[in-house]
């Protein structure tokens, strides 16, 4: 499987990376299949416009970004806000509770609504943590 990060300067692609096994960092140019797409920080989503994504990973703020893309199958969207798919229920000293809002379709399998347990590392951000919590329980089940 591979992920991308649309925004290379963040700590997020090395906190995934190091956390989570079965994917490998993908260097410019992107692949033409992209298993995850994350969107984070001031991304640009140019080099991944014609690029078939299974699943988009962002945030609020770019769900826009996610609309210049052609080719995907899913968009989730991480964060407190509201109308957020995946957001935390509770967040404890090393562990939270993630709730997914919506249904999810991850490789051709579907996630329902549903709250899980995963570990929070206080050094990211809940963006940060809720992408790689995101990750890990889609790949792992």
């Amino acid at each position: 499987m591979n992920i991308c990060f649309a925004s290379q300067k963040s700590g997020l692609k090395k906190a995934t990376l190091n956390s989570i096994d079965g994917f490998y960092e993908i260097f410019a140019p992107p692949p033409n299949d992209i298993d995850i797409l994350v969107l984070n920080g001031d991304c640009d989503v140019a080099p991944f416009v014609h690029q078939s994504v299974d699943t988009c990973i962002f945030e609020s703020k770019n769900a826009l970004k996610v609309l210049e893309l052609k080719k995907v199958n899913s968009a989730v969207s991480c964060g407190m806000e509201g109308l957020d798919s995946v957001t935390f229920s509770s967040i404890s000293e090393d562990t939270a509770l993630v709730c997914i809002r919506r249904p999810i379709v991850f490789k051709g399998k579907s996630f329902e609504p549903c709250e899980f347990k995963a570990k929070f590392n206080t050094k990211y951000g809940i963006y940060q943590n809720l992408v790689m919590s995101l990750v890990e329980h889609l790949v792992s089940n």
